[in-house]
């Protein structure tokens, strides 16, 4: 059990009554759950402003780091994997590339 709010979460809009001008605010919040009365966040909306691309991001970290524990994505730990893995994809294709213009350089 986490002390966070399970996901999946998800980022809606609401439109204020008296505008036109687009959301008054983005809601974040979980998918509906039993006895949860509460939203996880709201952002303030203006026209023009970052907000809906900011909801949208949080929800997708949120959603795509589900399972992990919090301990774990403050210590860095899924950062020095993920760099882990691309130096090895980069290594690789490295290699993938020096083979395939091998008979193209004199030598």
């Amino acid at each position: 059990m986490t002390d966070h709010t399970p996901e999946p979460w998800l980022a809606t809009a609401v439109k204020d009554k008296h505008s036109d001008l687009g959301p008054a605010f983005w809601l974040i919040d979980a998918v509906p759950q039993p006895n949860q009365e509460t939203a996880v966040a709201e952002l303030c909306a203006k026209p023009g402003d970052r907000s809906e691309a900011n909801a949208k991001r949080i929800v997708a970290c949120v959603n795509a780091c589900a399972g992990i524990p919090t301990e774990q994505l403050k210590a860095g730990s899924v950062r020095g994997l993920l760099d882990a893995i691309d130096k090895k994809l980069v290594t690789e294709e490295r290699g993938y590339l020096e083979d395939a213009l091998a008979p193209f350089q004199k030598d």
